[in-house]
C-alpha cells in the first residue's frame, strides 16, 4: 500500500535550488580625476559623460597659444646664440693666430675662450628653455591614461583649467571589481 503513494517524477520538478543574494556593486579598479598641469582656457572636451575612450584618446585641449609663443622666442633665442657662438668661434681662431705670432697676450685669448664658453651655456640654458616650452605645449592636450568610461565632468569649454583642479573623472574598464556587502 506504500507503494501506490509513489509516483515517478522528473527531477527538475521536485529539486531545491538553494538561492542566495547579497547586496554588491561592480566598481573601476582605477578611477582617476583628471586636471591640468598648467593654467590656460579650455578650448574642447570631446568626451562625454558615458563614453568610452580608449587609452591616449584626447580628453581635453587647452589653449595653447602662449605657450606656442614661449616655444618660439626660445627657439629664436637659441638662433640668436648660435650666430653669436659662431661669432666667438672665428674671433677666438684669428685671436690664436695672433697669439702664435706674439700679437695678443695670453690674457687676451683668455678672454675669448671665456666668451666662447659663456655663450655655450647660455645656450644650454636656452635648450632647456626650448624644452620646458615643449612640454607647456605638449601638455595643452590631456590624454587618457588608460581606456575607461568618463563617469563625470567638472569643467566645461571656456572655463580656465587651474593646476591641479579636477576636469572630468575617468573610471578604467579594466579589472572591475566587485564589492559585496
Amino acid at each position: 500500500d506504500h507503494a501506490a503513494e509513489w509516483s515517478p517524477r522528473p527531477l527538475a520538478e521536485i529539486a531545491v535550488y538553494p538561492e542566495f543574494r547579497a547586496p554588491a556593486t561592480v566598481v573601476a579598479r582605477e578611477e582617476a580625476r583628471i586636471a591640468a598641469e598648467l593654467s590656460a582656457r579650455i578650448l574642447a572636451m570631446p568626451a562625454r559623460v558615458g563614453a568610452a575612450v580608449a587609452r591616449g584618446a584626447e580628453l581635453v585641449r587647452l589653449d595653447d597659444a602662449g605657450f606656442r609663443i614661449e616655444l618660439e622666442r626660445a627657439r629664436a633665442q637659441i638662433a640668436l646664440i648660435d650666430s653669436r657662438i659662431r661669432l666667438a668661434r672665428a674671433q677666438l681662431e684669428q685671436s690664436r693666430a695672433l697669439a702664435a705670432r706674439g700679437f695678443i697676450s695670453a690674457d687676451g685669448l683668455r678672454i675669448r675662450e671665456t666668451e666662447l664658453g659663456v655663450l655655450q651655456s647660455e645656450r644650454d640654458a636656452a635648450r632647456s628653455a626650448q624644452a620646458s616650452a615643449e612640454l607647456a605645449v605638449a601638455r595643452t592636450v590631456i590624454r587618457a591614461p588608460y581606456a575607461g568610461v568618463v563617469r563625470e565632468r567638472l569643467a566645461a569649454v571656456g572655463d580656465v583649467a587651474a593646476p591641479g583642479t579636477p576636469l572630468l573623472v575617468l573610471a578604467a574598464t579594466a579589472d572591475a571589481e566587485v564589492h559585496a556587502r
